[in-house]
């Protein structure tokens, strides 16, 4: 309860220090920049008119449009010619009409000298002019400017156009209000957003978390369904990772359990037949020597397989890829059956100079842990092997007539620590966890591997590789 208050008010904290930093820039931004804003976006409304004025230059009625123009855009205009000086104005006091000419000359060549037109800012003085008394006076007024704006249209055309510069401050006050207003407003609905943010994120992810640390103990019940999608799927996620752990843990207990299977039994029999032959010396026979032999290779073999597994695992082992036989290397394997064990029915297919590229001595590991899989699950039936080609491919295969392997559990006979058999079938040969070593033997090489089984009618493993 504590971390979830202390992560709502780290949430509540973050937020409201960007809304309010957001706010403040927004703030700062419009009473520092809104004037030069408004300045820039009235010089660009005046030049914009040049065009239109160049439009309505030789029609009869340009007076009627520059007096249109100048109201629309409260402005001034005044376009002289060698025939005529056209004044339109949308306000009193505007100063083009009352421009000596040496005022008009200058703006002349100052907008001749910067490429046809120029823009003059004037101070803060203001023109006045009294037609009926006919006074013309400038003021100080710190609150009006004014811009003028001159284009040369052609060697006989001059435009000037006019617009004063109303004041900010009004507005800059009104701006100032409002953002107060809004301030409040956007506050208060933060604290709203964070309220609901916390209930439905804070709090779920939470719940998630502590369920997480479940997984170490190796537990993980949380039936949580959260409000948003990916909360729930982060808790789906956690809930498959915890089976999979799961799985995983009883996977390493069964192996250890059917490890100790194999370890104890030919521990036995060398103990036992040991101590036979100790206490009874007329036991010493070639028979029960030839036993102790054979439980220790098994024993030699089993722990090998685990070593193995183990550097395999850890990607310690390095294949060696060379060109080889591999139509050789079966046959040999074959008859190294057929002298270990007269009474295994085994059958070989195998074509001639099949040349690929691999570790030849991890292979033949493979070939190994695929018959002595199928010796212990074949029950006495005929086993088959060979080595084809086909395309650019050679393919190995191990056929089995014996129990097979159901549906439910064929996804899984690779899978580190996986045994179909959970009676614990022992086998004369084989550690029992072949097919592992195979799965990453096979891996390294690149090879396409896989099984078809059918169960109570027997399995065919395979693997392919290219051809050289």
């Amino acid at each position: 309860m504590k971390k979830t208050k202390k992560l709502q008010r780290k949430l509540l904290l973050y937020i409201l220090l960007f809304v309010v930093g957001l706010l403040l820039f927004v703030w700062l931004f419009e009473i520092t920049f809104l004037q030069s804003f408004y300045k820039n976006t009235k010089i660009n409304d005046i030049k914009d008119l040049t065009p239109q004025i160049i439009e309505i230059l030789d029609d009869e009625r340009m007076e009627i449009y520059l007096n249109s123009l100048a109201r629309q855009n409260d402005a001034c205009i005044r376009v002289i010619d060698q025939n005529a000086d056209t004044f339109a104005s949308n306000r009193a006091g505007c100063q083009l009409n009352n421009l000596s000419y040496n005022d008009i000359y200058y703006l002349l060549v100052k907008a001749s000298e910067n490429g046809g037109s120029y823009t003059a800012l004037d101070n803060d003085k203001l023109l006045i002019y009294e037609p009926f008394v006919g006074n013309l006076f400038m003021i100080d007024n710190d609150n009006v400017k004014s811009i003028t704006y001159a284009q040369i249209i052609d060697s006989d055309t001059f435009v000037l156009i006019e617009s004063a510069i109303t004041p900010m401050v009004t507005t800059i006050k009104t701006i100032q209000t409002q953002i107060v207003f809004i301030s409040i407003f956007v506050i208060i609905a933060t604290l709203l957003l964070v309220s609901i943010l916390s209930a439905k994120i804070v709090k779920p992810i939470e719940k998630i978390d502590q369920a997480a640390k479940d997984l170490a103990n190796g537990r993980y019940q949380n039936d949580m369904n959260a409000s948003y999608r990916e909360a729930n799927d982060l808790n789906q996620t956690l809930a498959k990772a915890a089976a999979e752990i799961q799985k995983a843990d009883q996977a390493k207990r069964d192996l250890i359990s059917n490890v100790s299977h194999d370890l104890r039994t030919p521990l036995t029999m060398i103990s036992g037949y040991g101590e036979l032959m100790i206490d009874f010396p007329e036991e010493k026979t070639d028979e029960n020597i030839k036993i102790i032999i054979d439980e220790t290779k098994r024993l030699t073999n089993l722990v090998n397989d685990l070593l193995d597994l183990s550097k395999l695992e850890d990607k310690k082992i390095k294949i060696v890829k060379q060109s080889f036989d591999l139509s050789s290397m079966i046959r040999q394997v074959y008859d190294s059956y057929q002298l270990l064990d007269k009474q295994i029915d085994l059958t070989l297919e195998c074509d001639d100079n099949v040349l690929v590229l691999g570790d030849e001595q991890r292979l033949q590991q493979v070939v190994h842990n695929f018959i002595n899989n199928a010796i212990n699950f074949s029950l006495g039936k005929p086993i088959a092997i060979n080595c084809k080609k086909s395309e650019n491919f050679a393919i190995v295969s191990v056929v089995d007539h014996g129990v097979g392997i159901s549906k439910q559990d064929l996804p899984y006979i690779w899978d580190r620590y996986y045994k179909v058999d959970k009676t614990h079938i022992r086998s004369s040969v084989g550690s029992g966890i072949g097919l592992a070593i195979a799965k990453e033997i096979l891996e390294l090489h690149d090879a396409d591997y896989g099984v078809r089984s059918t169960e109570g009618q027997g399995s065919t493993f395979y693997f392919k590789l290219p051809i050289c």
